[in-house]
């Protein structure tokens, strides 16, 4: 069941309330958020995302590999990745290039206007390269 004109954010946190603030910046609009704990958990929900939400905390215990958990998520549509890092010891190396890496990231304290308008333009962005 995919939302018809508006668009799907999963939000991949072992936190609901990071589930929860997402959802209060972004449901105005008439996105539909779902929160999952897991990769797994995400895609038992059988909708397909338009941009995967992903906690810093879980990008960086996996190095940063965002796109590979969107492509495990969506394997026949690529999904834009958009990291929210809530801390400094879940920020990124230096070294690294998020560009290349695919992932747009929000650093805390991230504002609502800001949220909605990154969540806005990805998945927009998204619907409009790959024609859904």
């Amino acid at each position: 069941m995919q939302a018809l004109g508006d668009l799907v954010v999963v939000v991949l946190s072992p936190l609901p309330g990071l589930w929860d603030r997402v959802s209060r910046c972004v449901s105005g609009q008439g996105h539909v958020v779902l929160g999952a704990q897991t990769i797994e958990q995400a895609r038992s929900r059988q909708m397909q995302p338009d941009v995967l939400a992903i906690d810093g905390q879980l990008l960086s215990r996996v190095a940063w590999r965002g796109r590979e958990l969107a492509e495990t998520l969506s394997p026949d549509r690529p999904v834009p990745v958009l990291g929210l890092v809530r801390r400094d010891d879940h920020r990124p190396p230096r070294e690294l290039d998020l560009t290349r890496a695919g992932i747009v990231a929000l650093y805390e304290p991230f504002q609502p206007a800001e949220l909605s308008l990154v969540v806005n333009w990805l998945g927009r962005r998204g619907r409009e390269a790959y024609g859904n």
